[in-house]
């Protein structure tokens, strides 16, 4: 039995990893493992004014 978690978006237990992202064969849905969670919210991540960047923030950047 496989510790990965199932599919947020359609619960599908058949997920697997690649390159740091889960991966749902079922409905092609991808997000950031644990790990990167965790190693972005850590950083410091500051824009041009000096306002600090959170992990929403960041990954929406990124998402939308």
């Amino acid at each position: 039995m496989s510790d990965l978690p199932n599919c947020p978006t359609c619960d599908s237990s058949y997920t697997y990893e690649d390159a740091g992202f889960f991966i749902c064969p079922e409905c092609a849905h991808e997000w950031q493992t644990r790990d990167d969670i965790a190693v972005l919210d850590e950083l410091d991540i500051k824009d041009a004014h000096g306002n600090k960047w959170g992990l929403l923030t960041f990954a929406g950047c990124f998402c939308s």
